[in-house]
C-alpha cells in the first residue's frame, strides 16, 4: 500500500491504500494506518480481517483474487498455533 496522497507506483500491490480502506469500511474491518521505517504509509489489518476480505472475494466469485489474497495472508500472518 502507499500513501493515498502519492500515486501508487508499486506494481506488487493488489489495492492502493484508499481502495483497501474502502473495502475495510464496507466490511466493517478494523484497520490502522501505520508509518513504515522508510517513511511510507501502510494499512495494518489483522489476520481475521484478511480472512473476511478473502471470504468476501469468494462470495462474489473472485476465485483467483481470493487465492492470491490467501497466499498473502499465509505469508504475512501465519496460522495461529492450536493450543491443546
Amino acid at each position: 500500500m502507499t500513501d493515498q496522497a502519492e500515486p501508487d507506483t508499486d506494481d506488487d500491490d493488489l489495492f492502493d491504500m484508499v481502495e483497501l480502506k474502502r473495502i475495510c469500511a464496507v466490511l466493517n474491518i478494523p484497520n490502522t494506518t501505520v508509518i513504515l521505517a522508510d517513511g511510507t504509509t501502510d494499512l495494518a489489518v489483522d489476520r481475521e480481517g484478511m480472512e473476511r476480505i478473502r471470504d468476501s472475494m469468494l462470495l462474489f466469485g473472485h476465485i483467483e483474487l481470493a487465492q492470491l489474497w490467501e497466499e498473502i495472508t499465509e505469508k504475512y500472518w501465519p496460522p495461529r498455533e492450536e493450543t491443546p
